[in-house]
């Protein structure tokens, strides 16, 4: 129930299984969004990166059914790094 609490940058993909993503994550830090069609394509070329040296028949399935996959994942963001700040880099300690 709190997804995303500690993240401070970066990227996050996460399939919504069961449709209660919005409600299992933070959202007084991180916001959720559709995948934009920039977000859309690192994710694929990770899937089939995960496919190929994992033999993950999980990533096939998705990517064979990638059409209605895509539609499941969320992408997860900071609020600072949607705004077009930073946030806290990896290490950093917030001076206020």
């Amino acid at each position: 129930h709190n997804l995303a609490a500690g993240m401070t940058g970066g990227e996050l993909y996460v399939l919504d299984e069961t449709g209660d993503l919005e409600r299992r994550a933070n959202l007084e830090l991180v916001e959720l969004s559709p995948l934009d069609t920039k977000a859309e394509a690192k994710l694929q070329r990770l899937l089939v990166q995960h496919a190929e040296r994992t033999g993950s028949a999980k990533a096939r399935a998705l990517l064979a059914g990638w059409a209605a996959a895509r539609r499941r994942f969320t992408a997860i963001a900071p609020k600072a790094a949607r705004r077009g700040g930073r946030g806290l880099e990896p290490g950093s300690r917030d001076a206020g």
